[in-house]
């Protein structure tokens, strides 16, 4: 796996790809006290479609959260001198283990105590696209739980397609 850059923006396919191919996103803030803290950012009906992003340097999203959630004891209690909360997240399509990450800060969110439903608008400054799925090719004739492992080897013979259950990577692509 390689990386080219990070840009300090979003580039219109991670726009794309955050606004309709990502259910949730596994974040992390930080408390008051420097401390990070892991939440997850979905919406209401845990479906795609809940994050927008009006230009290329932010984002909005309408989560559904709970009481207990770290994002809520955060937004209540803390922001930064300047007045913002670091973020940073990563979206995942699950289907093809397509990833982009996203960081930035909170710029505004109205919450009031016992509301669980948040709606945020956050500046983002730096995105980063990675995949490692050039190997994996989902079988769209079935469950998507069996994928064609494509050979990439150069030794000359013709890749032959192996059937296998896809697995999360144990070393990195190349």
């Amino acid at each position: 796996m390689s990386y080219t850059y990070i840009s300090s923006y979003l580039p219109e396919q991670h726009r794309a790809f955050h606004t309709s191919n990502v259910p949730f996103f596994p974040v992390t803030i930080l408390d008051e006290s420097g401390r990070p803290w892991g939440s997850v950012f979905a919406g209401k009906g845990g479906e795609t479609g809940f994050v927008k992003s009006p230009d290329e340097g932010s984002m909005t999203m309408d989560l559904a959260s709970w009481e207990g959630d770290p994002l809520l004891e955060n937004l209540r209690n803390q922001k930064d001198e300047k007045g913002k909360m670091l973020v940073a997240g990563i979206g995942i399509e699950l289907s093809t283990r397509r990833r982009n990450k996203f960081a930035g800060w909170i710029e505004s969110s109205p919450i009031e105590n016992g509301v669980t439903d948040v709606h945020l608008e956050l500046h983002v400054n730096q995105s980063l696209g990675f995949a490692c799925v050039s190997r994996l090719h989902l079988d769209r004739n079935n469950t998507g739980f069996i994928g064609t492992v494509r050979n990439t080897s150069t030794s000359g013979s013709s890749p032959q397609p192996q059937k296998r259950t896809p697995k999360l990577p144990t070393k990195t692509c190349n």
